[in-house]
């Protein structure tokens, strides 16, 4: 069995994500994205590595899954302590 990947969040994006969450209520097709927020290493905004890219495969509805190839981070906004 394969370990899932790490996953870093910083904490506004958990924040941002969390708040989505509890606007949309429960809903069964959000369960598997409510396990990833929850096992997510949650950190200070600072701390956000520029190389770190915080989402990887992702399961979609029909089963299959979506991935992007991320050739170059030029500015990672909450490394530089812009929070958008």
């Amino acid at each position: 069995m394969t370990l899932p990947p790490r996953i870093v969040l910083s904490r506004f994006d958990h924040e941002r994500l969390e708040r989505l969450l509890d606007k949309v209520g429960q809903r069964p097709d959000l369960d598997a994205l409510r396990e990833e927020i929850e096992r997510a290493e949650v950190v200070e905004p600072e701390k956000v590595p520029d190389t770190l890219v915080t989402m990887l495969d992702w399961p979609l509805p029909s089963g299959r899954s979506r991935s992007l190839r991320v050739v170059a981070i030029t500015y990672q906004p909450e490394a530089a302590g812009d929070p958008i």
